[in-house]
């Protein structure tokens, strides 16, 4: 069992001047995750940001362009934290041949996470603002009652499932073929990593044959394993050139564990429990979607108005929950101009994504 925040593949770096405190904590099924801590002065109110699959906790704090955490602290939000799971590229959980699905974030991860802060910030208000697979898992675990915080603000997609149709075909026929065909616990993205002669190498190499506007190889990759578009991730026009050559850098290599979860919930149109026959889940609902009317908790749904990972997963969730739930406390922002990701990386989204998701905490506040 690890223990020690050494796991660390990378360091947090210091945002605006700010060093960040490291801490470690443990779930209960036994992993060591971190949380960096980012408090330049004292506030009553802690914001937790949680970011998606194979990205990590530097997708929130790019020195190249005015980022999340920088942006908070203008706006008077000075104590933030932010999350490190084992979906994470600066953990080396994605390597290790885990088995984790969705159901294990949560399960362990959310909940842990809360868990955690609590014992640093006591009664401060605690907003979560979460990035696709982390604001799946919060929203998840609101609806099964297994966190308890003042605001959820989730990216691109929290308890509809619904994928792009091009998207949607590779989810059914690529996982198994790729399983087949390179072997291993994982798909790495970095062509350095694997060489241009290996098997991942020459797909990558293929995924660039027909992106023509780009040429990074991590990037060919990434967009080809999640969509049908070169624009599956982000949109490239949104992206600093400096964000854009370190792409092989802010993610890391696709796990195979959870696309079997990932290919349910797809097919099911909104979020539900993998594990159906073990134990350790029986705490969780067959159906989030349908344990969402015991949501008692503000939420903002938005996303980028070109999302081409999620497609209008974000306003169909929005459209459904309040029309079967009319009481939930949900509202819903779509973005101009973005896509997924971007709406935390891209150069401008302290300008124009950022202002919308103060705007709703400050509503909360008051």
């Amino acid at each position: 069992m690890h223990t020690r925040i050494d796991l660390l593949l990378r360091a947090p770096i210091p945002v605006a001047g700010v060093a960040p405190a490291l801490h470690s904590f443990q779930t209960d099924d036994g992993l060591t995750l971190s949380l960096a801590h980012y408090n330049p002065k004292p506030c009553d109110n802690s914001i937790l940001l949680a970011h998606g699959a194979t990205t990590a906790s530097t997708m929130f704090t790019m020195p190249e362009h005015e980022n999340i955490v920088s942006f908070l602290f203008d706006q008077g939000y000075t104590d933030v934290w932010c999350a490190d799971w084992r979906i994470s590229s600066s953990l080396p959980y994605l390597r290790q041949g885990s088995n984790w699905t969705l159901d294990d974030l949560i399960l362990f991860d959310a909940p842990a996470t809360v868990r955690e802060l609590r014992r640093h910030i006591g009664e401060n208000r605690l907003f979560v603002i979460s990035h696709c697979f982390s604001a799946i898992s919060f929203a998840a675990a609101l609806a099964a009652g297994l966190v308890e915080i003042s605001g959820l603000l989730c990216n691109s997609v929290s308890l509809v499932t619904t994928l792009p149709p091009v998207a949607k075909a590779k989810l059914m026929a690529l996982p198994d073929l790729i399983r087949h065909f390179f072997g291993g616990a994982y798909m790495p993205i970095d062509i350095d990593e694997v060489g241009m002669l290996s098997r991942p190498g020459m797909m990558m190499a293929l995924a660039g044959l027909t992106r023509r506007k780009c040429t990074n190889s991590a990037s060919h990759a990434i967009n080809f394993l999640w969509g049908g578009d070169v624009d599956t991730i982000y949109l490239h026009e949104n992206l600093h050139p400096v964000t854009h050559d370190r792409v092989g850098e802010l993610f890391g290599p696709v796990p195979y564990c959870y696309w079997d979860h990932l290919r349910k919930v797809v097919l099911a149109g909104v979020m539900v429990r993998f594990n159906d026959d073990d134990p350790i889940y029986e705490a969780l609902p067959e159906n989030y979607f349908q344990a969402a009317a015991n949501i008692a908790t503000p939420m903002l749904l938005f996303s980028g108005g070109d999302n081409r990972c999620w497609g209008h997963a974000q306003k169909t969730c929005y459209e459904m929950l309040t029309e079967a739930y009319p009481h939930l406390d949900v509202s819903y922002a779509e973005i101009p101009g973005y896509g997924h990701n971007d709406l935390f990386m891209g150069k401008h989204a302290a300008l124009d994504v950022f202002p919308t998701l103060t705007d709703f905490m400050k509503q909360v506040k008051n």
